[in-house]
């Protein structure tokens, strides 16, 4: 069994690319600190690894509220919303 590597609080195209070609299983993005259309360009741009939206930290937007801004988006892989 291999260990699988998450990276979070990705928040620009550079950082993804970085990890994506250092092998990362996981690219963890927070939309408090990066847009969603910035996050979703992002998904589209790295190919290698899964994405996942961290919203257990997102104390200030309700957490029903972002999923709904993530309604019918296809470009990620999964949503964390357990505590850390």
């Amino acid at each position: 069994m291999f260990t699988k590597i998450k990276i979070n609080q990705i928040t620009n195209l550079t950082e993804a690319r970085y990890y994506a070609a250092m092998g990362v299983d996981f690219l963890g993005f927070r939309p408090s600190q990066i847009d969603i259309k910035d996050i979703i360009s992002i998904i589209d741009w790295v190919e290698g690894t899964r994405a996942i939206i961290d919203i257990y930290a997102e104390k200030d937007i309700p957490t029903t509220e972002l999923l709904d801004k993530f309604q019918g988006i296809h470009v990620m892989d999964e949503i964390d919303i357990t505590p850390p």
